[in-house]
């Protein structure tokens, strides 16, 4: 063979070489936090993706079918303090090629559960409570799997999620012993010059005579060593979890707060890119979505009451909807009917869904209590539900494609009494579709950490029980049919 043609068949050879060593769809850089799309077994932010759709597809090696199962943590009731909640909401993920399922107590612990069986795998104690998402993440470039997680402690921790054995945790300010309390957000993942990084948003305070001072803002560091990387100060209220999207002009960090701004930042070094300032208190994290012209879109809504849509480059309002009371949780976003659109509840005892791009009002489902979780999100071939948790204590099913209710599930009362409306924001829903079958994670207010097949909540479904509106609609229907017959038989008996 001639030299030429030696040299043609190994550049052949060696371009299909690197053809076949390229990272796939769906993994090593094309995947979270490298791209907006994320990598399948991941959970890299608090609701899962940039459209806050709280669910997620798993298929495991050995094709378990998973099963209902609760965890009833062995809980020792202390006193209530203001935004304590028993569980945080789930993460749902793969590890060493098992379907796990994460989350957080308020008796300091985080918990990892096998998802199939709820067998649990293994608990770490923190300092205090868990109140926020834990991240689960797969690094592709080594193969390790990672548990990010907050606690109340003020600190922040890297665990190896195949163990539990904590790789690192940082404190994210110095301890005193005059401070009264803190309040840690969810990791959410990004990526900074090519690496892997953590943003969280942080709010202590400390009421002493001597010290009398509350501080806020959002920490970045490295996810692989816990190393900070900068930190920007805000106001003096909570923040809440953060999102972390690729825009054309780069990469941006947004974060929400219960002083009514919503701050887009640049995810490299933290400088402010715009601002959106609302009247009213932030109470949850924006969602995204690139609409067919290929602008980015925000959804946020606050307890003012209207959920906004805005253009990301610049937080420019697109559209409003008034919904008339507070909005707590993510707004998640779905495709149906031949377009996009969002869902989210209100404490004005609605589901609703929009057209993502007009704001126009689609259906309406009234739910029999204030809604105050993100829905999640589930396709099973044309059946689209959301999944809603609200203050009737129970977990309920609607068809996303016009709000009718599907079932209906009691989940139990909060261990605590005399709870104010909207001061706790107990746990979200989330689904996972493990194996074929969807199930449904959550940690109830009254203890029980539950795994309930979708299957089986829609077969076993019960009645809610009655509200006090409906009872007293029912009486004066009663009353006044009681009425008319009464007078139509004294009329009667006079004619004869």
């Amino acid at each position: 063979m001639s030299g030429a043609g030696a040299r043609k068949i190994t550049s052949t050879c060696l371009a299909g070489l690197a053809l076949l060593l390229l990272p796939a769809p769906g993994a090593g850089a094309a995947c979270f936090p490298h791209s907006n799309e994320v990598c399948a077994g991941d959970w890299p932010l608090a609701r899962h993706d940039l459209r806050a759709s709280g669910s997620v597809r798993l298929r495991t090696p050995g094709g378990e079918v998973p099963r209902g199962w609760s965890h009833e943590q062995l809980l020792q009731v202390s006193s209530y303090q203001p935004g304590m909640t028993v569980w945080s909401s789930a993460a749902v993920g793969l590890v060493d090629g098992r379907a796990v399922v994460a989350a957080g107590c308020y008796d300091h612990r985080l918990l990892l559960f096998d998802a199939v069986s709820g067998r649990p795998l293994w608990s770490y104690i923190t300092g205090d409570g868990v109140y926020a998402t834990p991240l689960l993440w797969r690094d592709r470039a080594t193969g390790d799997s990672w548990l990010f997680a907050t606690s109340a402690d003020g600190s922040i921790y890297a665990l190896d999620a195949l163990s539990g054995q904590r790789r690192w945790s940082r404190p994210v300010f110095d301890y005193r012993p005059s401070l009264d309390g803190c309040r840690l957000s969810a990791p959410a993942l990004g990526v900074v010059d090519g690496r892997a990084v953590l943003f969280v948003g942080y709010w202590y305070w400390d009421r002493s005579l001597a010290g009398n001072t509350q501080q806020a803002g959002l920490l970045c560091l490295r996810a692989t060593d816990g190393r900070p990387l900068w930190h920007r100060q805000f106001l003096d209220n909570r923040v809440h979890d953060p999102l972390f999207v690729h825009l054309p002009g780069g990469a941006v960090v947004l974060v929400s707060s219960a002083d009514g701004n919503l701050r887009a930042l640049r995810a490299s070094d933290g400088r402010l890119l715009w601002s959106r300032r609302e009247t009213e208190p932030y109470f949850s994290q924006p969602s995204a979505w690139r609409d067919a012209d290929g602008v980015w879109r925000i959804f946020i809504g606050s307890a003012f009451g209207k959920l906004r849509a805005l253009r990301a480059a610049d937080g420019r309002e697109l559209w409003s909807y008034p919904a008339g009371h507070w909005i707590s949780g993510a707004a998640a976003l779905l495709d149906a009917g031949g377009g996009t659109r969002v869902v989210f509840g209100t404490f004005a005892n609605q589901l609703l869904a929009l057209d993502a791009a007009s704001g126009r009002r689609l259906w309406k489902h009234l739910a029999a209590g204030p809604v105050y979780s993100s829905p999640a999100l589930v396709e099973r071939g044309g059946d689209r539900q959301a999944i809603y948790a609200a203050l009737d204590n129970r977990l309920t099913g609607v068809d996303a494609g016009d709000g009718v209710l599907r079932w209906s599930l009691d989940i139990g009362a909060p261990i605590w009494d005399g709870v104010p409306q909207g001061e706790s924001l107990w746990a979200s829903p989330v689904a996972a579709r493990i194996n074929g079958r969807w199930m449904l994670y959550l940690g109830s207010p009254a203890g029980a950490f539950l795994a309930i097949p979708l299957d089986q909540a829609e077969l076993a479904s019960t009645s809610p029980p009655w509200s006090n509106r409906r009872f007293w609609i029912i009486m004066v229907l009663v009353l006044a049919g009681t009425t008319m017959a009464a007078t139509w038989l004294s009329r009667r008996q006079r004619l004869r």
